[in-house]
């Protein structure tokens, strides 16, 4: 079954990530962590 996903755009994200972090395997998945070293982001619908 496929659901599609009725959303609207509200921002662009784009992030600085030099190098992934390779934590291990359990029994569930494979875990890889991203670091961010830097990130700006548009949007003129996201209001804080």
């Amino acid at each position: 079954m496929i659901t599609k996903l009725d959303a609207e755009l509200i921002m662009e994200l784009k992030v600085d990530c030099p190098e992934r972090l390779e934590v291990g395997e359990n029994d569930f998945w494979y875990l890889r962590a991203i670091m961010i070293s830097g990130s700006n982001f548009e949007g003129e619908k996201l209001k804080f």
